[in-house]
């Protein structure tokens, strides 16, 4: 028994040994603190109901669960660093379980840093949901808390589509309890405008971001190693997965990719060493571009907002509204993106001209916009901001303080 005992201690050990690289990883590697992660819960905090009080395209499950966290922790920074990093220590915890391979679970460490995994977003809080239903013969349960993470997880149905009808009543029960969250909240319409219309009926040019050439090699580099691990079950899974990198690519959407690429090579581990040369320059070049969102030009003005005014972000760093703890004047808040933007068009501008923000935060917009953003001008909105505001202030990073006349 005591030899027993000892085997499982040190295999327990074993598990949780990439885990706790990962935490200690995670305050040495930059953190990206995505400012919808910040704001939506907070929004939430202040008693503001999603797609209604503002342009959330997302269902939500993340937010609320940040919500709870920051109401335990403190609305700071912090508090989503910490989140981030359980979350990341959990998944690597996960993959480690499934792979029992210290050198895939290394692999995948890596890789996540890499792709931008030190941080919290939804398609990074769905990797241990889509990992354990790779594995689940019965994932209902499971796909329904995806879909409510994320509604297009849809996506991932083809493969599981017979495995979620042998058990499909938890699926039922919880997309029928979020139709009452909607209906009770009075926000069934506004859930369709943006969480079924905005996402799935009209996907507007702009909102699309293609992959670079050298992106889409790496990419096909992970492919051709796991096509020659010949699981069917994971290669046509695992494609499935990319269609979370659509419409607006980017590598930390593939997080879920990976997940179930490590697992599925971790049995022939030699084929790691192809995309570990893809990995290493991606993980110096995340690591070049340091923590985001966060930087001190940005806290220095939320520190230095008046609390007794009414503030707008336009153009300018959306974090602010968290970092100072000031909503937005405007309400409902449209998220600056330029598809958000032009897809509220009027209601846009009247909530603003209603709301005149006596305080605006800006930034010069772009002559070439930069992945489609910082370039799109609202033109009502800024005639009558030329024509109702004065700049009191310019900070060193080009940031604007515009106050009402």
């Amino acid at each position: 028994i005591r030899e027993g005992d000892d085997w499982n201690l040190r295999r327990a050990m074993w598990l949780i040994f990439p885990a706790a690289i990962f935490t200690l990883a995670s305050y040495i590697f930059p953190f990206i603190y995505w400012p919808e992660m910040m704001n939506y819960p907070f929004f939430l905090h202040l008693g503001w109901l999603p797609y209604k009080d503002w342009s959330m395209v997302y269902t939500p499950i993340l937010p609320y669960t940040l919500k709870y966290f920051y109401d335990l922790f403190g609305y700071t920074p912090a508090s989503l660093h910490l989140f981030g990093t359980i979350l990341g220590a959990v998944t690597i915890g996960l993959v480690t379980l499934k792979t029992r391979s210290f050198f895939a679970a290394l692999f995948f460490l890596l890789s996540y840093l890499a792709f931008g995994g030190n941080s919290v977003w939804f398609d990074i809080f769905l990797t241990p949901l889509v990992l354990l239903i790779y594995f689940s013969p019965t994932p209902a349960f499971l796909f329904s808390l995806c879909v409510l993470t994320k509604q297009t997880s849809f996506y991932i149905l083809p493969p599981i589509f017979l495995s979620v009808l042998k058990k499909p009543l938890w699926f039922l029960v919880l997309i029928l309890l979020f139709l009452v969250y909607l209906m009770t909240n009075n926000i069934l319409w506004d859930f369709y405008n943006w969480g079924v219309k905005f996402v799935f009926l009209l996907p507007g040019s702009g909102n699309i971001l293609l992959p670079t050439l050298k992106q889409s090699l790496a990419v096909l580099t992970f492919l051709a190693a796991l096509a020659l691990t010949k699981n069917r079950k994971a290669i046509i899974f695992s494609s499935f997965t990319l269609l979370f990198a659509v419409p607006r690519f980017d590598f930390f959407h593939l997080i879920p990719f990976l997940a179930i690429f490590t697992t599925a090579v971790s049995k022939k581990p030699i084929l790691f060493l192809l995309p570990l040369l893809v990995v290493l320059p991606l993980l110096f070049k995340t690591y070049q571009l340091g923590n985001r969102f966060l930087e001190p030009e940005v806290l220095k003005i939320s520190q230095e907002l008046p609390n007794n005014k009414t503030i707008f972000s336009l153009n300018g760093p959306d974090q602010i509204y968290f970092l100072a703890k000031i909503p937005p004047a405007v309400r409902p808040w449209v998220d600056q993106l330029p598809w958000q933007m032009e897809y509220a068009k009027d209601n846009y501008y009247q909530a603003f001209v209603k709301a005149k923000p006596d305080i605006i935060i800006t930034r010069p917009y772009l002559k070439t916009p930069i992945q489609g953003l910082g370039a799109y001008k609202p033109v009502k909105i800024w005639e009558f901001v030329s024509q109702n505001y004065k700049i009191i202030k310019v900070y060193a990073d080009g940031t604007q303080i515009l106050e009402r006349n």
